[in-house]
């Protein structure tokens, strides 16, 4: 097997070309089977890519806000420093006074 069969294999692999198509492919190659899949699979993983990028713009939104409740509630407690001569020890104090 060529070098070229075997990467082209990989790259087909990789964007999710079934084995099948790919087995079929390498027994029966043509420039316009090869052009009408890539063309294919290029549609498909730009529409992955779209998912992925949404997908990831929510979980940094979950993140930002899971974020800015932390601070909030941390902000909604004092806390009282009080030093030892070993160390210092933090006591938080929840502002309703408990």
């Amino acid at each position: 097997m060529q070098i070229t069969t075997v990467k082209m294999i990989r790259v087909l692999t990789e964007i999710g070309v079934p084995l099948n198509m790919i087995k079929e492919l390498v027994q029966n190659r043509s420039p316009e089977k090869m052009l009408k899949l890539l063309s294919k699979h290029k549609d498909i993983v730009a529409d992955e890519l779209l998912f992925l990028e949404a997908l990831s713009n929510g979980v940094s939104s979950h993140l930002y806000h899971i974020c800015v409740m932390s601070y909030l509630i941390m902000l909604s407690s004092k806390v009282i420093i009080h030093k030892s001569s070993t160390a210092a020890v933090a006591i938080n104090i929840l502002s309703n006074g408990s």
